[in-house]
């Protein structure tokens, strides 16, 4: 994808954030993606995840965070991995380790919750998730299903926080991994000038 389409695509997002309706249209596209580390991300400490909208379907980029700044703007789109959504074949789901109870329940939360979050969350002062920054710790083999997923933060108006759901299927052993931070709000570690792809 090159970096207008990623750029447009990335705005397409933006300009719904705060439309409620529209975000639960696309994002019931699907609750989960696939993704194959490549090896050039294997020394990058995260992956960042954009949720995108290219050719109206719901798409998350993914891009190594040491890539995602403008030293490599000219050649971003070698390192922007485009990843559809839709929903796990097999019916199910398949360190940060989490346990395989608490894995299925933020992305159970997810599909039950996600219509009634959206308007909630993206009518909050942070608004809707912008980007996930993940650790590069939850991708234990090469190929990955990632899964949108919440958990509950104790809040009253808004009472869970976006989250990813990393599960990595080795043989007959499944692990589920969640070293994610999902942005805004920015903090220390995922800071807003370490998501160049929003600037775009």
């Amino acid at each position: 994808m090159e970096a207008k389409v990623i750029a447009q695509s990335l705005a397409n997002w933006a300009a719904i954030s705060k439309q409620s309706d529209k975000l639960v249209e696309y994002l019931s596209q699907g609750d989960s993606f696939i993704y194959n580390l490549p090896a050039y991300a294997i020394s990058s400490p995260q992956i960042h995840a954009y949720p995108a909208i290219h050719n109206s379907k719901l798409v998350f980029l993914l891009i190594p965070s040491q890539y995602d700044n403008e030293l490599y703007a000219k050649q971003i789109s070698k390192y922007v991995v485009v990843c559809p959504v839709g929903y796990p074949v097999e019916g199910g789901y398949g360190s940060d380790r989490i346990p395989a109870g608490v894995a299925k329940a933020r992305i159970t939360c997810w599909d039950e919750n996600y219509t009634t979050w959206v308007p909630k969350q993206s009518a909050s002062t942070n608004g809707i998730f912008m980007a996930f920054s993940i650790s590069n710790e939850d991708f234990e083999v090469d190929d990955v299903i990632i899964n949108l997923a919440l958990k509950a933060n104790g809040e009253e108006a808004v009472p869970f926080t976006a989250d990813l759901v990393v599960t990595n299927k080795e043989a007959s052993k499944v692990y589920y991994d969640d070293f994610v931070t999902a942005v805004p709000p920015y903090g220390a570690s995922a800071a807003s000038n370490s998501f160049y792809l929003l600037s775009l």
